[in-house]
């Protein structure tokens, strides 16, 4: 409808950033999910419903950009090299405020680097958080 204001106060995602121990890596996008362990408890006497209780609880992450040859991702910095653990991982939802989900340790499980003889070089990366995580306020 013509002049209809939109609800709520969205945020570009221009707005975000990648961070490893305090290094902004000029990537492109993230994507993170926390999640809690599911432990089922059902048993004879649960009346054929579902019960549970939480486990651990912990954080996968995904990120992607180019390779930046002012910057690059296997030197140390960033040093995104599989098997390595990372420190202070932060992804940013908003740069200004300190918006940010935070993994004091983070492990990094792969590493992919693209490369079309049309395009450019990109490099993606997957991981999880190893202990402590702070969710973005």
């Amino acid at each position: 409808m013509p002049g209809t204001v939109p609800t709520g106060i969205p945020i570009a995602g221009t707005e975000g950033r990648f961070q490893v121990n305090g290094q902004n890596l000029n990537l492109e996008s993230w994507d993170c999910s926390l999640e809690a362990a599911d432990l089922p408890t059902e048993n004879f006497e649960s009346n054929g419903f579902r019960e549970g209780i939480f486990g651990f609880i912990g954080g996968e992450v995904s990120a992607e950009g180019f390779w930046d040859a002012g910057l690059p991702p296997h030197a140390n910095p960033p040093n995104l090299q599989a098997g390595t653990d990372l420190t202070n991982v932060k992804l940013f939802v908003r740069k200004t405020g300190n918006r940010a989900y935070n993994f004091p340790s983070f492990r990094l499980l792969s590493v992919r680097t693209s490369n079309r003889a049309d395009g450019r070089v990109n490099i993606s990366i997957r991981g999880r958080s190893n202990g402590t995580l702070t969710y973005a306020s």
